[in-house]
Formats: C-alpha cells, structure tokens, sequence
C-alpha cells in the first residue's frame, strides 16, 4: 500500500539537505506541493542564501513535482509567517508541516557557551514553535476538531528528526524508512 499526499500542501523547514531535503523529496514523490524552506547557512546557523533550497526545488520539479523556494529563517516570526503566506498564495492551503530546521553545536554541555545554547534552542524549539503558530490558522480551518493532533505532530517531528541525527550520523537518511 502507497501513501498518497495528491492535492496535499507541505512545508519542509530545514530542507536544503540531509533529513529536510529527504522529507521534501519524499512527500512530492508521493504527490505533495513542497515548499522547500532552509536558511541556506552551514550547519552552525552562519551565512543564508535560498540556493540550498532552491537546488531541492529544481530537483522535485525536474522529477515532475510542484515546489517552492523559501529562505526563511525559523527564528523570525515575521519570516516565517510571510513563509506560510507564500504557500497559501500559491496553493491555497497548508496541509503538512515537518519542523526539521536545525543547527550543531558539537560541544558538550560543560563546554558550551551559553549564547550557543540559546541559539540552538531558538532555532529547534522556537523555530518549531513559530511555524507551528504560523500555519495553525490554515490548519483549524481545514481540520476544525483536530487542533491536537495538529500541534502534537510538528513539535514531535522535531525531536524525532534530532533524534535521527544523532543516533545515525551519517547525514544520509532513507526516506523509505519516515514514509
């Protein structure tokens, strides 16, 4: 049995590479229109530039899909709301959120500056947080008694995509084994 996102709309944060990008390809696969959202920086949260993401969008169009570009970073509300515009002008509805925006801080905790712990934080939690608040008005109007179901998903998203990264470390996950 296959899944079929057919007529279904996507946000992938995170998705210039690695976890993110196999998300996006993945649901566009499977039918979705993906806007692809990553900062563009290097895995410290440095630099920007929506070529990443771009790259991903080029790659699901060419595959015969639908896809978007989008720059953001997760940590500006006000980007990140102007992101869940660009796809509800484009597409009418937001259907799919996958929180999977992150950055590494390869320390361990006794040697971590503070500052970089409230960036990660920022960009894994909040970031998580900002486009939660930022798609829920499209998401109570097409599912108006499932408003847990909605929050509960994204966040847990998060930790799993963290987790992965974690435990596998290879950068190369499959996205057979998410879909």
């Amino acid at each position: 049995m296959s899944i079929d996102f057919q007529g279904r709309v996507a946000i992938v944060t995170g998705a210039g590479g690695g976890l993110g990008k196999q998300h996006a390809l993945a649901l566009a696969k499977r039918g979705a229109k993906v806007l692809v959202n990553d900062l563009g920086g290097n895995v410290h949260g440095e630099g920007g530039s929506v070529s990443a993401a771009q790259a991903v969008v080029d790659e699901i169009i060419s595959a015969g899909g639908e896809a978007i570009a989008n720059g953001a970073s997760v940590t500006d509300y006000e980007a990140v709301q102007a992101m869940v515009k660009q796809a509800m002008d484009k597409w009418g509805r937001v259907d799919i959120l996958v929180n999977n925006a992150g950055i590494l801080r390869d320390k361990s905790f006794s040697k971590m500056e503070i500052s970089d712990f409230r960036l990660v934080m920022e960009v894994h939690v909040m970031g998580a947080v900002h486009c939660t608040k930022a798609v829920w008005p499209a998401g109570s109007k097409l599912w108006p008694h499932r408003h847990d179901h909605f929050f509960k998903w994204p966040v847990r998203q998060l930790w799993t995509s963290q987790l992965w990264r974690r435990q596998n470390g290879t950068g190369r996950p499959d996205a057979n084994t998410f879909y």
